[in-house]
């Protein structure tokens, strides 16, 4: 009997598993991008952190152990101050979003690197994303040297 993936549908198995008439191989289709997949193997999508569609699992990133300890590191590193507030307007606040200074579409590979990650009040968070779409190479530069500015100015109090 004809199945909808165009491959033999063997009758002793669910409608999702399959036989290849020519290679007499099992297949399934993978529940997240439906895609026509060996039996035990894993999907394509899954690698790099993919949905079902191909794009980015941000959710499932921002809610791992890797993020959270990600982010702990990033707001220890500046003692939890926001250090845009702090050096553009000599403000002492406590920041409340690590912001990723390479967006993760741009850079999954830095999801997690200490020089990607700043952490910021929600109000400065939004004035850096309005500065992205004037001049994103620059406003990028220029958090990375505040970062640096403030691990050579008080990185040495870090407890190592």
């Amino acid at each position: 009997m004809g199945h909808s993936c165009g491959v033999f549908a063997a009758r002793t198995c669910r409608p999702c598993v399959c036989i290849c008439e020519e290679k007499g191989m099992i297949y399934t289709r993978c529940s997240r991008c439906r895609e026509k997949i060996p039996v035990g193997t894993s999907c394509p999508c899954y690698d790099r952190g993919r949905d079902r569609w191909g794009r980015l699992d941000v959710d499932s990133f921002y809610h791992s152990a890797e993020w959270g300890a990600a982010r702990a590191r990033a707001i220890r590193r500046t003692y939890g101050l926001d250090i845009v507030a702090f050096y553009e307007r000599s403000e002492i606040v406590t920041g409340f979003t690590v912001h990723h200074i390479t967006p993760l579409e741009m850079g999954w590979d830095l999801r997690t690197e200490p020089d990607n990650l700043i952490y910021l009040t929600e109000q400065d968070h939004r004035i850096i994303h309005e500065r992205y779409l004037k001049d994103y190479e620059q406003t990028a530069r220029y958090l990375r040297e505040l970062i640096a500015r403030f691990d050579s100015e008080f990185g040495k109090f870090r407890r190592r």
